[in-house]
């Protein structure tokens, strides 16, 4: 840890040095010393919608909803954003409005994502919105779609499969199937909330 600080006091430390350095902190539960690294790089890169991100959910992860939201505010207010740092600003942006209790406003924010780029992660999230709002059947919709996506990027030879089928199938390496299975279970919640009766959500 020694030799790490001295490496971050040096002055030839980069914005991406400063990035890496507040995702290790952020992950090790050090959120002021992540703070801080984070705001050096925005002395350096005013403009980086990644780092931006990753405060609104260092924010969120200390419960200080004001600070997460001027950070969102100053993300999705930069110009020429690109798809893929807007989708991470977005998501993030659900996040805190949720915690905010304000479905509402997650969802139009899914929603910019989706007019934006389809993601499997903006589509689970918009069935989380849509599920917190009532609107049952809709989410449940949403979340097959995310599945849909999910499969066509990651195992298109399954996607002609029932999703009941699907549980406990790999899905080409580790991380795309504990997503994958982390989606079919939501949506078997999102089925068994709109019809308890259902068996092929039981499953």
């Amino acid at each position: 840890m020694l030799l790490k600080q001295q490496w971050l006091s040096q002055p030839c430390c980069t914005a991406d040095h400063w990035h890496q350095a507040g995702r290790l902190l952020q992950r090790l539960a050090r959120p002021v010393e992540a703070r801080r690294a984070y705001q050096r790089v925005l002395e350096l890169e005013p403009q980086r919608p990644q780092t931006l991100s990753n405060l609104v959910l260092l924010e969120l992860d200390v419960l200080q909803a004001d600070a997460a939201n001027r950070w969102l505010e100053r993300g999705l207010a930069l110009p020429d954003l690109k798809d893929a740092d807007a989708e991470l600003l977005h998501a993030a942006g659900c996040d805190l409005r949720l915690f905010q209790r304000r479905p509402e406003d997650a969802l139009v924010l899914c929603d910019q994502q989706l007019q934006r780029q389809p993601s499997v992660t903006a589509l689970a999230n918009r069935a989380l919105c849509l599920q917190q709002l009532g609107r049952r059947s809709e989410a449940i919709t949403s979340q097959e779609q995310a599945l849909q996506l999910h499969l066509q990027h990651h195992a298109p030879e399954l996607a002609s499969q029932p999703f009941e089928k699907l549980v406990g199938r790999p899905c080409r390496d580790l991380e795309a199937s504990i997503q994958l299975q982390r989606q079919l279970l939501n949506l078997g919640i999102y089925r068994l909330q709109a019809d308890s009766s259902d068996r092929s959500a039981q499953t």
